[in-house]
């Protein structure tokens, strides 16, 4: 299941939070975004940690400050308020739960 979280009090309340997350930051109108809402969907079933969706677009400033995005998508693994950004372009499945996992 994926958790939507609306606005950057919920994502403050994730970064504080003392468990292994995986986000991706993204923008309705981005293609690449739109692209991957399937995959995305599939990694959330498969994983044993908390899937979180954060709009990044209504709060770029907020997002690129706190979260290191410079595009999206962006997807970060947060671990008891360390932030990790995922740097491959390869966005399948399979690579996204190996990040996850490590």
């Amino acid at each position: 299941m994926i958790v939507n979280l609306e606005g950057k009090d919920a994502v403050k309340t994730a970064l504080a939070k003392d468990v292994d997350q995986l986000m991706v930051i993204y923008a309705p109108w981005c293609q690449y975004c739109q692209a991957m809402e399937s995959e995305f969907e599939e990694l959330s079933k498969g994983l044993s940690m908390p899937v979180l969706k954060f709009r990044g677009d209504n709060e770029r400033e907020f997002a690129q400050k706190v979260l290191n995005v410079e595009s999206f998508p962006t997807i970060v693994k947060i671990n008891s308020g360390k932030i990790t950004k995922y740097e491959s372009e390869d966005r399948t499945v399979s690579a996204l739960q190996s990040f996850a996992k490590n």
